[in-house]
């Protein structure tokens, strides 16, 4: 079941859908709130037949991600020295 057939379509307006699916297509063309719909229209057999939900062959559909970051670092130096030395110096004036 990889494309649409004459027999989906017929389901499809006995059973009130809005469009008809084109002759033919994909079912991955198709949203997954159409396939999630389109689901309830197949036979035992059929649903059998699919290794996965109907929805899940979908190409296309809405999606939605949300996510948080959070990030704090301190830094804290601290140093100390000490240098001693010599110096020579000639000079002519």
């Amino acid at each position: 079941m990889e494309t649409i057939t004459r027999e989906h379509r017929i389901r499809v307006a006995l059973f009130g859908g809005c469009r008809l699916p084109r002759l033919g297509a994909k079912i991955s063309e198709h949203s997954q709130e159409d396939l999630i719909w389109a689901e309830r229209l197949l036979t035992k057999n059929e649903k059998k037949s699919l290794k996965v939900p109907l929805w899940t062959i979908s190409g296309s559909g809405y999606g939605y991600g949300d996510g948080y970051g959070y990030g704090s670092g301190d830094g804290y130096g601290d140093g100390s020295g000490d240098g001693s030395g010599y110096g020579y110096g000639d000079g002519y004036g």
